[in-house]
């Protein structure tokens, strides 16, 4: 057993990696690429900025932390919260100049 973990007492349940910008490269950052899926799929521009998806995603991992490990939605639903709440805001601020 690794000697930084034997002092643990018990032994982990989630060994958490980072790989983003090491083993992982997105092609363009997550805001684009929902905004280019939105845009084929439901064929409207919705413009995600950036501040409305960062919000999102600190407002649940605040309430679901670690990608919703310990949800019954796991990560998807976890994913699904964040890009939701972002798009329904865009929409609603959209909305609110409509006649």
């Amino acid at each position: 057993m690794c000697p930084l973990l034997k002092n643990l007492g018990h032994r982990p349940l989630v060994l958490s990696l980072d790989a983003m910008e090491t083993l992982i490269r997105l092609k363009d950052t997550p805001v684009i690429t929902y905004t280019a899926f939105a845009s084929k799929m439901f064929g409207m521009n919705l413009n995600l900025q950036m501040k409305n998806f960062h919000t999102f995603m600190k407002q649940t991992s605040s309430t679901k932390p670690f990608f919703g490990l310990h949800t019954a939605e796991g990560s998807r639903g976890w994913w699904r919260e964040v890009i939701e709440g972002t798009v329904r805001q865009v929409v609603n601020w959209a909305l609110s100049f409509s006649p």
